[in-house]
């Protein structure tokens, strides 16, 4: 968790919203939803994986967070589709995947 509140902080400054994807794992669903909010950062919960990546965003976020496969529900969001989309609209995304298998 504290590798995911540094990334997404050193990213980030006050007058950029941030979404955040609802399907996300338990101690990383408290950042966006609790610890951002404290340093007056402007979060929003979306379900992308009904959606497109950024269809359901009501806020110009300028980052998203998302979680693939969720645990533990493990709904998928096409990270191939976020990454097209994202950086033409000029925003970074940070993917959290916790079933991550790292083989040599």
């Amino acid at each position: 968790m504290a590798v995911i509140f540094t990334s997404l902080t050193a990213q980030i400054w006050q007058s950029m919203p941030i979404a955040a994807s609802r399907a996300l794992f338990g101690s990383c669903n408290h950042i966006p939803q609790d610890l951002l909010p404290k340093f007056w950062l402007e979060t929003e919960i979306v379900d992308w994986h009904r959606s497109l990546p950024v269809g359901g965003c009501t806020l110009k976020a300028n980052h998203l967070f998302f979680d693939t496969p969720s645990n533990p529900t493990l709904k998928i969001i096409d990270i191939l589709t976020v990454s097209e989309v994202v950086p033409a609209a000029g925003r970074g995304f940070l993917v959290h995947d916790v079933l991550a298998v790292l083989t040599p």
